[in-house]
């Protein structure tokens, strides 16, 4: 059985443009490793706006999970 230690990672999204910003969409991320990768995380509600991913806003996301190490992709 392994043991993984959490972390809390942070993203900031820039959205430069979103020609969809009115139709109700979902994105997701994962981030992957040389060993491993996080789970898939919806990034729906941002720290800091209440509609995310508008054109030219800055949304703030978190999220808790197994440490990977470095990010490669």
């Amino acid at each position: 059985m392994c043991i993984y230690e959490e972390i809390l990672y942070e993203f900031a999204i820039h959205t430069l443009s979103n020609d969809n910003e009115n139709e109700e969409s979902a994105v997701f991320i994962t981030l992957i490793s040389k060993l491993n990768e996080t789970k898939k995380f919806l990034l729906q509600s941002p720290e800091n706006n209440i509609h995310p991913l508008q054109s030219n806003k800055i949304d703030l996301f978190h999220f808790i999970d197994q440490d990977i190490g470095i990010v490669s992709e």
